[in-house]
């Protein structure tokens, strides 16, 4: 029998074989994963010794759990439990158990464990079912249940997250995402001088994926990267043929990754010059989180870039906790300010308190020598558009100007708003 040498229970190899024999049967099966969710702790306050003992305790008592259930470690913090599905199991029970405070050497330890289970049903395989409690129990939005049933809900959300993983490796190889194109209202010009682009994804059915669904998968399966170079690509390809559209530049959402990418100037500089375009026209857009891993590399990349005519756009501001010297101190061209603050200022009915508190915001990056992008102006009647021309907004972005654009829809309308027989002063789109 093949064993986890620190534990001695059967490891994932032994539980595969019997899964699978015990399915070949048509047994229905209960199937328990145990995820020790505290051992990272442990070992960096305790060391790795004490972390090995608390596994091995853990690993007496789900071997001890119930007669009819065998016990499998089958990961570093991860046990499965095996037993048919008409065992009675307190779950509640057992967890309680096992968070029970211990001693080692001296240490008193309150290990935490997460359960997740499942039963199986006809067509499982062992993969199957191991698989659906791994998905399951990796899912951040998951993480603050300790006892989860793997039921069709579940089982449905996992196979969905594995029809767009394969819809996104397809579109990968075909590059056939698409792109669509919001454009930035300058409030002072009074037309259209910017746009961001937006990526978009259907099926091979033609059912539309919504980036909201996809971009955060693309994120967790580490294919983001390589998405957001296809949109660079696509980006830079439509600047060159359309050079004469008359507005300055398209905006692209950048990773932490690409924009600490030493090469980048290079690889930029390539790709406008191989799509017959020049860097100019190209506006990169990051978050926060891209200064906080790496101010130095940061800094050294933008200015490289800004240098070549490229520029940039700090995104999201506003959601989490901005450090303004940071913000001020790098060349960004502009700030965008989230929609969540123009929702809030919406929910609290433009407050004078709240209002005068974003607006010293926006003072402050003026100081900076930025423009302020107020993303989610949705309604021209509304006060939010009235409070953003009150308080030097720069420029907005939003469905009361235009919602994001296929490419055709978008040059008509660039074309359309520089007419001059034209008087365009909201899309409506």
């Amino acid at each position: 029998m093949a064993q986890n040498p620190l534990t001695g229970l059967p490891n994932r190899q032994e539980l595969l074989a019997d899964l699978a024999e015990r399915l070949a049967e048509n047994e229905r099966l209960l199937v328990i994963r145990v995820d020790a969710v505290h051992l990272k702790n442990v070992n960096a306050l305790f060391g790795h010794k004490t972390g090995d003992q608390v596994l091995k305790h853990l690993a007496g008592l789900v071997s001890s759990w119930h007669d009819g259930l065998k016990a499998y470690h089958t990961g570093a913090v991860s046990f499965i439990l095996v037993g048919s599905a008409d065992i009675d199991i307190d779950m509640e029970a057992f967890r309680e158990k096992a968070c029970e405070a211990i001693e080692i050497d001296g240490n008193t330890i309150r290990p935490k464990v997460r359960i997740v289970y499942v039963y199986s049903r006809k067509g499982d395989t062992e993969t199957d079912l191991t698989d659906l409690l791994r998905w399951a129990s990796g899912r951040k939005d998951l993480l603050t249940q300790w006892i989860l049933e793997a039921d069709n809900g579940i089982r449905n959300d996992r196979d969905n997250d594995e029809h767009v993983t394969a819809e996104l490796w397809n579109a990968i190889n075909d590059r056939s995402f698409v792109i669509y194109y919001q454009p930035v209202y300058d409030l002072k010009q009074e037309r259209f001088v910017s746009a961001e682009a937006l990526i978009r994804l259907w099926d091979s059915e033609g059912n539309f994926i919504s980036p909201g669904r996809f971009i955060p998968l693309a994120e967790k399966k580490h294919l983001i990267d390589r998405i957001t170079d296809i949109v660079l690509d696509k980006v830079c390809d439509f600047l060159g043929r359309h050079p004469d559209l008359p507005i300055d530049s398209i905006s692209v959402n950048m990773t932490p990754g690409q924009i600490l990418d030493d090469e980048l100037p290079q690889k930029l500089l390539a790709k406008a010059a191989d799509a017959g375009t020049v860097l100019s026209k190209l506006r990169l857009e990051m978050t926060e989180r891209t200064i906080q891993e790496d101010p130095g590399r940061t800094t050294a990349v933008m200015r490289e870039l800004t240098r070549l005519g490229s520029g940039f756009y700090l995104d999201d501001f506003g959601t989490g906790y901005s450090n303004m010297s940071s913000v001020l101190s790098l060349p960004f061209e502009g700030i965008k300010f989230d929609k969540s603050l123009m929702d809030h200022l919406r929910k609290q009915n433009f407050d004078k308190k709240h209002a005068q508190m974003i607006s010293l915001l926006g003072q402050m990056v003026h100081i900076g020598e930025a423009k302020i992008i107020a993303e989610g102006i949705e309604d021209g009647e509304d006060d939010e558009l009235v409070w953003a021309k009150d308080n030097n907004i720069d420029r907005v972005q939003g469905f009361y100007y235009s919602k994001p654009l296929p490419e055709d829809q978008f040059i008509e309308l660039i074309n359309y708003e520089h007419d001059p027989e034209k008087n365009l002063t909201s899309t409506k789109c």
